[in-house]
């Protein structure tokens, strides 16, 4: 997934899309702490995650702490700072639909992140999904944790059935310093769609 020249803006997702599953709607209650400082988070060190069942694989930082909060519909795996707010989301599901289009995509992504983030305050979102190179679709969006605003982007993609989504959050007046490392660990994402759910 690329995130060229963008104006990244705070992000969190979910995938809560018409009569498909709620990808993000269960979330780690500690990434809504807002009292942690917006300490500059540490993504320079990373380690491949590998789904347990070998579905997905993915760079994460080192000392972040993992939690899954899958069911039988969705896996889920968030990446959480341990000194700070941010964090890293992945929901993947099975989707028995046809491939659907860059306009249907960004539809459901924007749908699932009103879902999650209207009662955040300050939460917006582009109006206008941005097609990238890899033909995922991103959303940028921010919100405020407490004192912090946050500051990221979100992205959905189909992989020979799979849906997918991955989000990275960080504090906006770190997003551009962190820019490189984001899209490294944006870019690392891959999906075996060969796998069966």
């Amino acid at each position: 997934m690329k995130s060229d020249g963008i104006a990244l803006v705070a992000l969190l997702i979910t995938a809560q899309v018409w009569l498909s599953p709620q990808a993000i709607a269960q979330t780690p209650d500690r990434i809504w702490i807002a009292q942690r400082e917006a300490t500059a988070p540490d993504l320079g060190e990373r380690v491949t995650y590998s789904h347990a069942g070998g579905l997905f694989t993915v760079e994460v930082p080192r000392t972040w702490e993992q939690e899954n909060l899958g069911d039988d519909q969705v896996s889920r795996a968030f990446f959480v700072d341990p000194d700070g707010p941010s964090w890293i989301g992945i929901a993947i599901f099975k989707s028995d639909e046809a491939p659907l289009s860059a306009q249907e995509l960004g539809f459901r992504l924007q749908k699932d992140l009103k879902n999650v983030f209207r009662d955040r305050p300050n939460f917006i979102m582009d109006l206008e999904p941005t097609l990238q190179n890899d033909n995922s679709v991103r959303v940028s969006f921010q919100y405020d944790e407490g004192t912090v605003v946050m500051q990221g982007n979100s992205f959905i993609q189909q992989n020979d059935g799979y849906l997918s989504l991955i989000y990275i959050v960080v504090p906006s007046d770190q997003f551009q310093e962190l820019k490189p490392s984001i899209n490294q660990i944006l870019n690392s994402y891959q999906v075996n769609a060969n796998v069966l759910w």
